[in-house]
């Protein structure tokens, strides 16, 4: 049995592209048309827009194979994305932390090489852990995400038991 807190994971290309694609697939779920940037965009890697297409947003992500500080940012200027969404753990259990444009820019450090959001600064606190309804849903039709919030709560209370075992 391979022990994965042993495994270092070196392509960071590949840990990104996986944080990139869950979120994706996470707002896809919520109804949003979203659609990963060019390679390289600056500070925004999804674009996304609703059903109707009458509201769109920016979202910057960063994936992870462990928990990380995040940056540096060159100032708080730099933040231009409507949400920042950092991946942890993307090779065995992704946990998403959402944090809105304000929230960034009120948990920025600040050291000699630029800004930072330290990770003590969002990991232990449940406004941003899995906190998906920040962004809010992209369906057209209510009836959906109501249903999509159906399913999250079940698939939450099976996880929840399932660590009880």
């Amino acid at each position: 049995v391979i022990s994965m807190a042993k495994v270092t994971f070196r392509n960071k290309q590949r840990t990104g592209n996986m944080g990139l694609f869950y979120t994706c697939y996470r707002l896809s779920r919520m109804g949003w048309n979203v659609l990963p940037t060019i390679r390289n965009a600056k500070s925004i890697d999804i674009v996304g827009y609703n059903e109707n297409g009458d509201k769109t947003i920016k979202i910057q992500c960063k994936g992870s194979s462990n928990e990380q500080s995040i940056g540096p940012f060159k100032d708080k200027n730099d933040i231009i994305a409507d949400f920042f969404i950092i991946i942890n753990n993307v090779y065995e259990e992704p946990t998403a932390y959402i944090l809105t444009k304000k929230d960034v820019i009120d948990n920025l450090t600040h050291n000699k090489d630029g800004y930072w959001i330290e990770k003590k600064d969002y990991l232990k606190k449940d406004e941003f852990k899995e906190r998906w309804d920040k962004i809010g849903y992209g369906f057209s039709d209510f009836k959906e995400s109501e249903k999509i919030q159906e399913i999250d709560k079940k698939l939450k209370e099976k996880c929840t038991e399932k660590h009880k075992n």
